[in-house]
């Protein structure tokens, strides 16, 4: 213990004497990806606070970051003929091309924020939490001081998941970045993204196929659903999809993975667990029953394409709440040493976020 620091305790997480190792010299980057779906009413304060601290842990370390949220209810004034709001940004449509439905990624936070703009930031999440922290009104339209482009809608995750691969090599290339650790924090499965372009009517304006298809619809002479490949048209590489929702967002992580080297972790979050769900992800359920009751969070690898798949308690067992540093008068050293450890211990643990990436980075 720095016994200089003993009177900032309240404020300060780094009373305890630390060493920092930088593994390998190579520089890490966070890219986090926000679940923005109406399921995810319960979660947000609890997400927003975790959020912000991994923020401020990056900006204070000097570590890139970018922050968004996935969303299909951020509308634009862009519409097209038919009233819809997504827009068609492809110059050539081939047969076989996958569909990415019309959706928004909002970047919240980034390291290229200057630091009135990061506090402003901060300032308006901390709004929007605490607006979704109050009950839903029936009669009033909603949740009270939330801009409607910021509701709770959808969960197009897999269709983020299409873009990422995108914006992480802008990422790598503009950060000078070795290591980029992706952080997904989410509450249910993916709305679906099995959709592929095939010939059909064109429209003189954009000159774009009429009609679409879905893996499996049609069936061969065997009356068998054909199988379906995903082929990445810059490294060659072909992954079998065998069409459901979960299978598919498994296999757009492997892809990721696959294709740009990077850890890419979910935390999947969820109030109430029974053993028998525990089916999914381990073939011991009740040893990971035993340690979700007691941590509140279970961790496994390389599980359901994820490098991590952290689960964990939402709600209010998501949110930061600080503990309170109780110390007798008559309190020996030894005891006050074994508190102070007890007490940032707690409040490192809080910050479930935080603490899963400081082990991915040290």
């Amino acid at each position: 213990v720095d016994s200089s620091l003993l009177h900032t305790y309240k404020y300060n997480e780094h009373i305890f004497k630390k060493i920092n190792v930088t593994p390998d010299g190579k520089n890490h980057g966070l890219i986090m990806v926000v679940d923005w779906s109406g399921s995810m009413h319960r979660n947000i304060k609890g997400t927003v606070e975790q959020m912000m601290t991994l923020v401020m842990f990056c900006k204070r370390v000097n570590i890139p970051f970018e922050v968004f949220l996935f969303t299909d209810r951020y509308y634009t004034e862009n519409r097209d003929e038919s009233g819809s709001y997504s827009r068609w940004t492809h110059k050539e449509i081939r047969y076989g091309d996958m569909i990415i439905n019309g959706f928004h990624l909002l970047n919240m936070f980034s390291s290229r924020m200057r630091a009135a703009e990061l506090h402003s930031a901060y300032i308006n999440m901390t709004a929007i939490a605490s607006a979704y922290e109050r009950k839903w009104n029936y009669y009033g339209g909603g949740y009270h001081s939330i801009p409607d482009k910021y509701d709770l809608g959808g969960t197009p995750l897999n269709n983020s998941l299409f873009a990422m691969n995108d914006f992480i090599p802008y990422f790598k290339t503009k950060n000078n970045v070795q290591i980029v650790n992706m952080v997904y924090l989410t509450d249910g499965e993916s709305g679906s993204s099995n959709s592929y372009w095939t010939p059909g009517r064109t429209e003189k304006d954009d000159e774009r196929p009429r009609e679409t298809s879905h893996f499996g619809r049609y069936y061969s002479s065997s009356n068998k659903r054909p199988k379906t490949f995903i082929r990445d048209l810059e490294t060659k590489k072909e992954y079998l999809c065998d069409e459901s929702r979960g299978r598919m967002t498994a296999l757009l992580v492997e892809i990721l993975r696959d294709k740009h080297d990077i850890n890419i972790v979910n935390f999947f979050l969820i109030e109430r667990l029974k053993r028998w769900d525990f089916n999914r992800w381990t073939n011991n359920p009740e040893s990971s029953m035993k340690e979700f009751r007691k941590e509140k969070s279970v961790v496994y690898r390389d599980t359901e394409g994820w490098s991590s798949l952290y689960i964990m308690k939402g709600g209010r067992d998501l949110q930061t709440e600080e503990k309170i540093l109780d110390i007798g008068e008559d309190a020996t050293r030894g005891q006050i040493r074994r508190a102070f450890s007890k007490f940032s211990k707690g409040r490192l643990e809080n910050k479930k976020l935080l603490s899963q990436f400081v082990d991915m980075v040290a």
